[in-house]
């Protein structure tokens, strides 16, 4: 119980980090979705170092945490402009209380009889019903944020299966999720591969203009 709870505090700091942080990107004109994304990645790349020094100087866990986060909130604003649509603060901050509350019904569902006997096993079926629930969802609904969920998602199963590895102190378990959190750049991959079989990518960042919001790009749906 106390391990979900300080993970799930972990996992949804970091998905409100990059919620906010995509949701104020938008007063950030980018010339086409690519830029922010590419901006994203470099984070990650960046953002190894310190995740690596931060296993001698673990104040650096933290930084390196938040690093992480902002580099996601780059790649969901990316996602938004080459979708065309947005979500509102509000809708945004729900859905990552949403997704983080997926370490709970994880939890619950760990309590069923043997799970403990093959624990991985189980994980695995509980991954599976998941994605089929989450595509069932997609296909009959049309709103525009389940896409957001599905992303952070994937942010917390790495979080689940951080759960399951063994940590006597809560400094090596928050580093278990600091690393955990590096599953961010699947998504980024994900979205890099969604651009690519619509219009391409434009590794151009000299379209970059942080005086304000794009009206065209960055228009509601």
């Amino acid at each position: 119980m106390k391990k979900t709870l300080f993970i799930f505090i972990a996992s949804l700091g970091f998905l409100l980090i990059s919620s906010i942080c995509a949701y104020f990107l938008k007063f950030v004109t980018f010339e086409d979705a690519c830029d922010p994304l590419m901006i994203g990645c470099i984070i990650f790349l960046v953002n190894i170092v310190f995740a690596t020094l931060a296993k001698k100087y673990y104040q650096l866990n933290f930084l390196s945490f938040a690093i992480n986060a902002i580099g996601l909130g780059f790649c969901i604003r990316a996602w938004y402009i080459f979708r065309n649509f947005d979500n509102s603060l509000l809708i945004m901050l729900a859905v990552s209380v949403i997704a983080s509350l997926y370490l709970w019904v994880y939890h619950l569902y760990s309590k069923l009889p043997y799970f403990n006997y093959y624990p991985t096993f189980w994980t695995i079926i509980f991954v599976i019903l998941t994605l089929v629930l989450y595509i069932i969802s997609v296909v009959n609904t049309g709103t525009t944020f389940l896409s957001t969920v599905g992303y952070y998602l994937i942010i917390e199963v790495a979080f689940l299966f951080a759960t399951g590895v063994k940590a006597k102190t809560y400094k090596k378990l928050f580093r278990n999720v600091l690393l955990s959190s590096f599953s961010v750049i699947v998504v980024a991959i994900l979205i890099a591969l969604m651009m690519l079989s619509g219009d391409g990518l434009d590794l151009d960042l000299s379209g970059v203009d942080f005086s304000g919001p794009s009206k065209d790009k960055n228009k509601k749906k």
